[in-house]
Formats: C-alpha cells, sequence, structure tokens
C-alpha cells in the first residue's frame, strides 16, 4: 500500500521476451478477477494509481497434441529514470515431447477483495485464488467468517455458507458480500486449511470488507 501517495524509489519492469502478448496493471483483486475470465488481458495500465497494484502478461496460444511451447518473459528492479535493456530472445519452436501423466498438486489458496468497503445494497466479491493455479479438478476452500458486522443482519453472502469451489481450469472462485444495512462494521474471511490446497499462514489468509455507516 502507498498511504501518503509518494512515487516509490525504484520501478518494477516486466519485458515480454516472447511476441503477441498482452498486458495488464491494476488494483491486485481486479488482475486476479480478469484471469478468472479466461480472456486476454486487456492492454490497459492504472500507471497513475500509487497503490499495491497487480501486473500480469498473457498470451494466446495452443499446444500441439504431444508438444511443447515456451512463452517467456523477465522482471526487472531498477531506480527510478534507469531502464533495463533485453536481450531478444529468439522465437520458441515447438518440440514434441512425450507427454507425462499429470499427478496433482496441491496449491497455495489466498484470499483478496474485489474492494475494500461497501454501502447498504451494495456488493463487494472475497476472491479465493490459487497461486499458481489453475485448479487441475475441482478445490473447495474452506473458510469462517468474523469481524464486528453479524452475517445475515448487516450482510449475506454467495454460494455455500463456509466453502467456495474453485473449479477445473479456473485461477478463482467469488463469494459476494451484499450488505444490507448501513453499520460502519467489517466482515473478515479467514481461509481454514483443507484437502487439496495449503495455506501460508500469512496475512493473505484473511481479508476483510468495511459495511460503510453511510
Amino acid at each position: 500500500m502507498n498511504p501518503n501517495n509518494t512515487p516509490p524509489g525504484r520501478i518494477e519492469e516486466w519485458v515480454p521476451l516472447t511476441d503477441n502478448n498482452n498486458f495488464y496493471e491494476a488494483f491486485y483483486g481486479e488482475i486476479w478477477r480478469w484471469i478468472g475470465t479466461k480472456v486476454a488481458f486487456p492492454n490497459m495500465c492504472g500507471c497513475t494509481t500509487l497503490q499495491d497494484n497487480g501486473a500480469g502478461i498473457s498470451w494466446n496460444f495452443s499446444i500441439p497434441a504431444g508438444g511443447t511451447a515456451t512463452y517467456s518473459h523477465f522482471t526487472t528492479f531498477s531506480p527510478t529514470g534507469v531502464v533495463a535493456t533485453p536481450t531478444p530472445a529468439p522465437s520458441a519452436t515447438p518440440t514434441p515431447t512425450p507427454t507425462p501423466t499429470a499427478t496433482p498438486v496441491a496449491q497455495e489458496a489466498f484470499v483478496t477483495v474485489s474492494r475494500n468497503s461497501v454501502k447498504k445494497g451494495q456488493n463487494a466479491a472475497f476472491i479465493v485464488a490459487l497461486d499458481p493455479g489453475p485448479a487441475t479438478g475441482p478445490v473447495t476452500v474452506n473458510y469462517s467468517m468474523s469481524g464486528s458486522a453479524i452475517l445475515g443482519s448487516d450482510y449475506t453472502l454467495s454460494g455455500t455458507p463456509g466453502q467456495v469451489t474453485i473449479l477445473a481450469g479456473d485461477f478463482s472462485a467469488n463469494v459476494i458480500l451484499h450488505a444490507v444495512r448501513n453499520v460502519n462494521k467489517g466482515a473478515t474471511m479467514t481461509l481454514i486449511p483443507g484437502v487439496g490446497y495449503f495455506l501460508s499462514g500469512f496475512e493473505d489468509d484473511v481479508a476483510t470488507i468495511r459495511i460503510k455507516k453511510k
């Protein structure tokens, strides 16, 4: 986060090494929401917003049966005003290889929000996602709710209480909070350990949406 709205002393640069790519730089939760749509990034940049943003690069490609393809980029961190000069890499050439049998591997689950606060009648999403994703099969992530806001009285949640399922091929799933009253209270989602995923044990296991009084 950047509470003082002060430009940082360094820049982070994403340099694609493979052509025909799209990019997106926006609020962290918005990046994950877009990934969940499986649509190419929109070539947009919220570059003047000094906050904890996320960024990504996407490619549209297909891999032939029994083949592989490589799409790559590199990331540099530089003092403000210094620009990295990448060395172009040759275009990837698909090379047929035997296809191994995939073994499902547990991925880290984390939670973020689409917006930090709402008023009565408005919606916001708890976005439960996998890192690195996507899910190789349905993954049901368990959670609990806490905070001063009361579920069922101050707000409601979509889906099955206490769990959300990320479908095969998806990076994330949403639990929609609907504000019922203006109460100036918080609703906090905390992820709980379960089967098919693991947790970092850090602050990305928890996210809060504030229900504003007015």
